[in-house]
């Protein structure tokens, strides 16, 4: 999926540099807030906002349909600002995760993907907002011994 999103300009990985947020992806230590720079890398962070993407319940597959997944994804957004963090979900989540089908994120064949949480504010303190959000993808695996 950040391979998907860094193609459409809204994210990057955090080994690379430029001017796109980052997204971390499963981050084990959660996702570092904007400007952070203690045990990170050069880059790693950003002044402004920063993201992270974990794993979220997905829904079962229903008897002899193993080859459909419903899989879901939460991501966390902390800015500086409020408005920051509204501005890349309804500039940049929304429109390449909500409501869109057939899509290839990096090799990962997806049907559909909708918006199964909107956008809200779990916190704030002095490092700035916190929001998370949630996206379900569907997907087919021909890989299944039920497939076709």
């Amino acid at each position: 999926m950040r391979v998907y999103l860094n193609g459409l300009g809204v994210v990057r990985a955090p080994s690379q540099s430029g001017n796109l947020p980052p997204m971390w992806l499963d981050r084990w230590k959660g996702v570092p807030y904007p400007g952070q720079t203690k045990d990170l890398g050069p880059g790693e962070s950003d002044p402004d906002l920063v993201l992270g993407a974990y794993p979220a319940t997905g829904i079962p597959s229903r008897p002899f349909e193993g080859f459909y997944r419903q899989k879901g994804v939460s991501i966390y957004i902390r800015g500086r600002t409020s408005p920051l963090v509204q501005e890349i979900y309804e500039q940049g989540l929304l429109p390449a995760l909500h409501d869109v089908r057939n899509i290839d994120m990096n090799g990962l064949l997806v049907n559909q993907s909708m918006s199964s949480r909107d956008l809200a504010r779990v916190g704030a303190d002095s490092n700035g907002y916190v929001y998370a959000c949630e996206f379900m993808m569907d997907m087919f695996s021909p890989e299944s011994p039920n497939y076709g």
